[in-house]
C-alpha cells in the first residue's frame, strides 16, 4: 500500500511527534485533530521507517538529557547534605560529650553523614550469613532416590568397619 501523500507541514509535524516518542495511535489522533487527516498505522510506520535515523538521534539525546539531569540532581543532593552535615557538626562542637543536647546533635550529625555516604555509594550493606547459634552454615546434600550419587553416601556408611553381612 503506498504511503499517503502528506504535505511538508504535516510531515514535519509527524516527524517531530515520532522523535518525541509518540505511538502510532497518538500520531494518528494528532493528525486527525490538528489537520483533519485520516492516516492508518501502516502509513505511520512508513514515515517512522523514513526518519528512523532522526528518531534514534532524538532518543539518544533524550537519554543523555535524562542522565545529565539525574547527575545534576544527585550533585545538588550531595552538596545540600554536605552543607547540612557541616552545620550539624558545628552544632555538635558546641556540646561536650554527655552534656544535655549532645546526644541529639550527635545523632543528627551521624544520620546526615550516613545519608551522605549512602548518596555517594560509599555505604555498603553487609549481611552476615551463619548457621544456628552463629556457627557455620550446614550444607546437606539432597539426592533423589534414583540419583546414582545417592549410593555414594550409603557406601560411605558401610565403610565404618562394621560387617554389613554381605560376603
Amino acid at each position: 500500500m503506498p504511503a499517503p501523500k502528506l504535505k511538508d507541514g504535516h510531515r514535519e509535524a509527524l516527524k517531530a511527534w515520532l522523535c518525541e516518542g509518540l505511538s502510532n495511535g497518538d500520531c494518528i489522533d494528532n493528525l486527525k485533530t490538528e489537520f483533519g487527516i485520516d492516516v492508518t498505522p501502516p502509513a505511520i510506520n512508513y514515515y517512522r521507517d523514513q526518519c528512523a535515523d532522526q528518531i534514534a538521534e532524538a532518543e539518544a539525546a533524550a537519554y543523555k538529557r535524562i542522565i545529565q539531569q539525574g547527575m545534576t540532581r544527585r550533585s545538588e543532593r550531595i552538596k545540600a547534605l554536605a552543607a547540612e552535615a557541616t552545620r550539624a557538626y558545628s552544632a555538635l562542637q558546641q556540646f561536650k560529650p554527655g552534656q544535655k543536647g549532645w546526644a541529639q546533635a550527635s545523632a543528627e550529625w551521624r544520620a546526615l553523614v550516613k545519608d551522605l555516604r549512602d548518596e555517594m555509594n560509599q555505604l555498603t550493606q553487609r549481611i552476615e550469613i551463619s548457621g544456628p547459634g552463629g556457627g557455620p552454615v550446614q550444607v546437606v546434600p539432597i539426592f533423589a532416590p534414583e540419583d546414582p550419587l545417592n549410593h555414594i553416601n550409603e557406601d560411605n556408611d558401610n565403610d565404618s568397619g562394621e560387617d554389613d553381612g554381605a560376603d
